[in-house]
């Protein structure tokens, strides 16, 4: 398919196909002539055809795949793997070199890839990308690459993105760029998977001590940002699978936010979602919350994938971006969604749309020109030095001047990056244009233009984003937040009816109390709660029943000794059998069974 699309895709452009992958130039086998690597070349987009990767994606998804190729130098397996979390069903297409192939001469034929501590060989985990699944030819390509080398490759289809259409999603919750939870249980699974060492003893080795692996995480496009987002998680918190040898993004798209895709993409791309909503159709009815069901309706009924993503975003699933990276539901709204789910760079930041990013961006402006007044800076260079940071800032056009100083200024700074201005890094011809104003200490002044730009802008605008991701709202909307205020005031008036003495202390707050707890607070609460109130039905039951609970048991004891349970028959211990029972570096309990309390005393 590849090899293919190259030569059809030079055809009609009138270009080269594949090229050379490096840097720099290289000369071409057939011509001779001198041609520029992948690394460096510019993509240029032909007019109606767009990129050859374009291109290819399309006829991939509108073709599909030739599934018998070379399938005589590899295994293909199918895995459908459950995942613990929720139940879902997750794909997994396996490649397994056989070993009459190049580089696989050790490899066994009859290798368990299903089995804990089976594999020996290193894993490529491929993640596809929106709307894909494993049958596309840049996922057989890889996996191809992959197993040519020896090594075992793995793609995993996100949840209900079955190639062969067999297996459908069985939970009312697809897959999005912001869900980690799915690549998180999966390789979780494979690192159990992974041979280990044998120890003199006969033992396994230590977690750090494998024989298989390491597995290697590629993914594309959508793939691409789960896997920076899941490997930032992990590195960030130290919780990195030692397994893990390493990552690559391939095509990862840095700014997120499908209400900006234009014409006919943003109705393509949600015609794609939309046929996989479809193929899945039963979970999602079979999900009775009438929100839910509006939602989906609403989202079905969407002309584009940004108003698609907006009325889903409330149901969509997500996980907390901290251990144990805990399974939630829901955003606020779409912008919520795609500022969340993307990579935390300030790039990011200068192109947010959230409304309170659109704001903040003003102020700043605002707060440089009334800072550039104190510092009595030149009007003229104050104006041209705006001017540079709206082209970032707004999507401005890049501006001109006659002044010549200035105009060599907006030019070295085009080479440096507009964006790289907003930054601070600078050009030296900034300060070239205070000297040439006369302004004193060229240098001096120009050091506190970039602490202007620091406190005005760039520290404002961090905070506010943090403000944005980590309020109350961006976790949960008002209405969670109210009902599990109610059930935990509820528990309050009713502690003495549902909790057993022992565990009343659990309701021992007030309503300002719950009013000041965040969701994670309220939510850790209700479930002390819950439990404790479970436990008393269960005790409850169980004595209507004459049946005997582990309370009644204990009550039978009095003294619990150095580990020992004394019986209440043995009350008139001699000195001499408590010495014997007790040391002097042991510790003693006393057991009241008429109020259930323990107390201990220390020899």
């Amino acid at each position: 398919m590849n090899d293919k699309m190259d030569r059809i895709y030079a055809k009609l452009s009138g270009k080269k196909g594949r090229s050379n992958i490096g840097i720099g130039l290289h000369r071409d086998r057939k011509t001779g002539d001198e041609e520029e690597g992948i690394l460096t070349r510019k993509i240029k987009p032909q007019m109606f055809l767009g990129t050859r990767g374009l291109m290819s994606s399309t006829a991939a998804y509108a073709l599909g795949s030739n599934k018998k190729d070379d399938i005589h130098k590899n295994r293909r397996e199918r895995e459908v793997m459950t995942l613990g979390a929720d139940g879902a069903l997750i794909v997994l297409d396996w490649e397994i070199p056989l070993s009459n192939s190049s580089h696989t001469s050790t490899i066994d034929e009859d290798i368990d890839i299903k089995q804990p501590n089976s594999i020996t060989k290193p894993i490529i985990l491929l993640l596809h990308g929106m709307n894909n699944d494993s049958t596309f030819g840049y996922i057989r390509s890889m996996m191809r690459t992959a197993t040519d080398r020896g090594w075992i490759a793995v793609c995993m289809n996100f949840r209900g993105q079955d190639g062969d259409h067999q297996i459908k999603n069985n939970t009312p919750r697809g897959y999005n760029a912001g869900f980690t939870g799915d690549l998180r249980g999966v390789v979780q699974q494979l690192e159990h998977r992974l041979k280990k060492k044998i120890n003199s003893n006969g033992r396994r080795g230590s977690e750090d001590d494998y024989i298989g692996g390491p597995i290697f995480i590629l993914g594309y496009s959508l793939g691409a940002n789960v896997v920076t987002k899941y490997l930032g998680e992990e590195s960030l918190h130290g919780t990195l699978p030692t397994c893990i040898g390493g990552g690559a993004a391939m095509g990862n798209p840095l700014h997120i936010h499908s209400g900006t895709i234009r014409f006919p993409w943003n109705i393509i791309l949600g015609a794609g979602v939309k046929r996989s909503v479809l193929q899945n159709f039963h979970a999602i009815k079979s999900h009775n919350d009438p929100g839910f069901q509006h939602a989906m309706k609403k989202a079905m009924l969407a002309p584009t994938i940004g108003k698609l993503d907006d009325a889903a975003a409330p149901y969509l699933a997500r996980n907390d971006p901290y251990p144990p990276y805990t399974h939630r539901i829901g955003f606020k709204d779409g912008e919520e969604y795609w500022c969340g789910v993307q990579d935390e760079t300030f790039e990011h930041l200068l192109a947010c749309p959230h409304p309170d990013m659109n704001t903040e961006r003003q102020d700043s402006i605002h707060r440089l020109q009334e800072d550039f007044k104190k510092l009595k800076l030149p009007p003229a260079f104050s104006l041209a030095f705006i001017r540079a940071l709206k082209v970032t800032l707004y999507n401005s056009p890049i501006p001109t001047s006659n002044i010549p100083s200035i105009t060599a200024a907006y030019a070295a700074q085009e080479r440096i990056g507009y964006y790289n201005m907003a930054v601070g890094l600078l050009a030296n011809e900034w300060t070239e244009v205070l000297a040439i104003m006369n302004v004193e200490q060229p240098q001096s002044r120009m050091e506190d233009v970039l602490s202007s730009l620091w406190d005005n802008m760039c520290e404002q605008m961090w905070k506010t984003r943090c403000n944005i991701k980590h309020s109350p709202n961006n976790k949960a909307t008002p209405h969670e937040l109210q009902q599990l205020q109610d059930k935990l005031l509820w528990y309050l008036r009713h502690r003495e009816e549902v909790l057993d003495y022992r565990h009343r202390f659990l309701a021992q707050y007030n309503p300002e109390d719950v009013s000041r707890w965040s969701r994670a607070t309220r939510r850790a609460k209700l479930e002390s709660l819950n439990n404790a109130s479970q436990y008393y039905r269960t005790e409850c039951t169980q004595r209507a029943q004459g049946q005997t609970t582990i309370f009644n048991w204990l009550n039978q004891f009095t003294r619990l000794r150095s580990g020992r349970m004394v019986n209440t028959g043995v009350n008139n211990l001699s000195p001499m059998a408590d010495e014997n029972i007790i040391s002097s570096d042991d510790s003693e309990y006393e057991w009241h069974s008429s109020d259930h309390s323990m107390s201990s005393t220390f020899n």
